[in-house]
């Protein structure tokens, strides 16, 4: 628990409130623990991200290494609120004085080398690799990756991610939300099938491009896909044994019978590139990168990944559901087939119950039951419950990375599906976004 003064800076910090900044004038840091100081400023950093907080938790780190300067915690926590505000320059500053603090750590060993990379210095980056791989004592996959991923950015720089997007918006069927929101109003009139399947970082994670790229970044891709599917499975799951790789190698087959895909856009993937998301760009240029030399992708409209939340803000679902008299929707979350049918006055909405993430915080008071994993029984029953004929009935779906595969099986069998994903989660109130308390007014 924090003294009660930081709690109220960091709690100001939330509410975007600027008396955040003057209370840490006032009050006297010096009469707090270094430990305190930066349990303040993650907190200000991590629960007020976009509405103030990387300044609070940068006037407070600053003020502390001015009272702790061998704090080597306090060094690399500023570098990581620098790198969040786009100043990679200062990011790489504290990252090398954090590391000459404790240089046996390799959480910074990693943080140094990762801002190194994100600097554009690779010619120092691989020295200081060289250096620190004799004797490192963190997860040898760790450091590996990082210096794939110094290769993943030398060959593809920010500006050839601007130029793919731009290749795949001149040679692409392309539409806007208005396009989007016509299509899908269309296929529920007329009962034709159709699916709208969204691809963000999770997906992207699986994306192969073909096996010569697969090799060149071999540690790196390991390396997320672990991460993901820690996220989506849990601890030690193998992924070959249950069959998720296997499911996992189709997902683009599954993705490409969509009528409308939506893929990352420009915007997301410059934010990347500004922080030099190691984990986050390689999955979504992956997306990209596939779209843009696949043929078969010519044959379906593509728009951006956040049609949902362009559609939200639009008030275009009140529109697009008007006449739906009845649905389905797919989701983890208790209560949302009884919200989505007040909030869109569909007499009829029903839920097929599906567990959520291993690691879903924000749905812990909604959905604590974790017993009964997605993957593979929930899934494959799931899966035997849509293939059925389905009579142009409409599907709104919240299931992550399943989802894809659900909305695919769904048009197959004569049904529409909707790959609304945590739009749902604001709908309900929960906070599954940095932005979604301001976007869906949470308290």
């Amino acid at each position: 628990m924090l003294p009660q003064d930081l709690q109220l800076i960091v709690e100001a910090a939330k509410k975007a409130d600027n008396s955040a900044f003057d209370s840490i004038e006032r009050i006297s840091i010096d009469k707090f623990s270094a430990h305190e100081i930066v349990s303040a400023a993650i907190a200000a950093k991590e629960n007020a991200f976009e509405v103030g907080g990387l300044e609070v938790a940068e006037r407070l780190l600053i003020q502390g290494i001015e009272l702790h300067p061998d704090n080597q915690i306090m060094e690399y926590e500023l570098g990581v609120v620098y790198r969040h505000k786009y100043d990679l320059p200062k990011a790489l500053h504290h990252a090398r004085k954090a590391y000459i603090l404790t240089p046996e750590d390799d959480r910074l060993q990693l943080y140094y080398l990762h801002m190194l990379y994100a600097n554009r210095q690779f010619i120092m980056a691989e020295k200081f690799y060289l250096e620190i791989r004799k004797n490192f004592k963190g997860v040898a996959l760790d450091l590996e990756a990082m210096r794939d991923f110094g290769d993943y950015i030398k060959r593809f720089p920010v500006e050839a991610a601007r130029e793919i997007n731009a290749d795949i918006r001149r040679n692409h069927y392309w539409g806007d939300a208005n396009f989007v929101a016509r299509q899908i109003a269309e296929a529920i009139k007329s009962k034709r099938p159709f699916a709208l399947i969204r691809l963000g970082d999770g997906e992207g994670a699986f994306v192969r491009i073909d096996e010569k790229d697969e090799a060149a970044h071999e540690n790196l891709y390991e390396h997320f896909r672990k991460y993901w599917i820690k996220f989506l499975l849990g601890e030690n799951v193998d992924p070959i044994f249950n069959g998720y790789s296997g499911l996992t190698s189709k997902l683009m087959d599954f993705t490409l019978e969509a009528d409308i895909i939506g893929i990352p856009y420009p915007d997301w993937i410059e934010h990347e590139y500004k922080i030099c998301a190691n984990r986050t760009i390689p999955c979504l240029l992956n997306i990209n990168r596939y779209i843009a030399n696949y043929d078969k992708v010519k044959f379906v409209t593509l728009c951006d990944q956040d049609v949902h939340l362009q559609l939200h803000r639009a008030n275009a679902y009140h529109t697009i559901l008007r006449d739906v008299e009845s649905a389905t929707v797919i989701s983890c979350i208790e209560g949302v087939d009884d919200k989505i049918s007040s909030m869109f006055s569909i007499p009829n909405v029903d839920l097929i119950k599906i567990p959520s993430e291993n690691y879903a915080p924000h749905l812990d008071r909604v959905y604590s039951q974790r017993d009964t994993k997605h993957f593979p029984l929930v899934f494959w029953r799931t899966i035997e419950q849509l293939s059925c004929p389905l009579n142009g009935r409409l599907f709104l779906i919240a299931a992550g990375t399943y989802g894809k595969f659900y909305a695919a099986i769904i048009k197959r069998n004569g049904g529409i599906a909707l790959d609304l994903g945590s739009i749902v989660d604001g709908w309900m109130k929960l906070s599954s976004r940095p932005f979604y308390d301001k976007e869906f007014d949470i308290a």
